[in-house]
């Protein structure tokens, strides 16, 4: 409650030709430095050469490498990708097991990411949630829920388009 964290969601980095996809890595990466902490998220059935790449960026800022999607693998493969991480410690400060699934993994995050935050005055007032629309709140919790209820069958690339809200 004491402290305000700013979420800024970028696109992924990634290699690509196409100018819209280099101007949206060019867009992350300016970012990276206008932050106190960076949270790299990866899936624990990716290898670690996305890392590899994000740390040829040379980050100045400390980050948390935020392995998702624990919850759909045994302890064996989570022991397994925490140990290739680890002959990167030296550059991460922590490394988190994460399930965007379920919300007991949520606390842990949040006390993490809380040790990297510079202490200032609030940038946002305490009520203001989002710069999102309310149409794009909405989108944004029906898609979530659709995609926590339906999982598999439904592929990312969905929308949900809202013409028109009431009170």
């Amino acid at each position: 409650e004491k402290n305000q964290i700013i979420f800024i969601d970028t696109p992924g980095l990634h290699e690509s030709g196409a100018r819209l996809n280099q101007l949206l890595v060019q867009s992350a990466i300016k970012s990276m430095g206008d932050c106190d902490v960076i949270l790299f998220v990866a899936s624990v059935f990716d290898s670690t050469k996305d890392y590899e790449n994000f740390l040829s960026l040379n980050p100045q800022v400390p980050h948390i490498i935020v392995l998702n999607k624990v919850d759909l693998t045994d302890n064996a493969t989570l022991l397994k990708k925490l140990g290739e991480y680890a002959k990167f410690s030296q550059h991460f400060k922590a490394i988190i097991p994460y399930s965007s699934k379920k919300k007991s993994y949520k606390k842990g995050l949040l006390d993490e990411i809380v040790k990297y935050l510079d202490e200032h005055e609030y940038f946002y007032d305490p009520e203001f949630l989002s710069a999102s629309s309310e149409k794009e709140l909405y989108r944004d919790f029906i898609l979530e829920s659709i995609y926590e209820n339906l999982s598999d069958e439904l592929p990312y690339s969905s929308e949900v388009l809202i013409h028109r809200t009431k009170d």
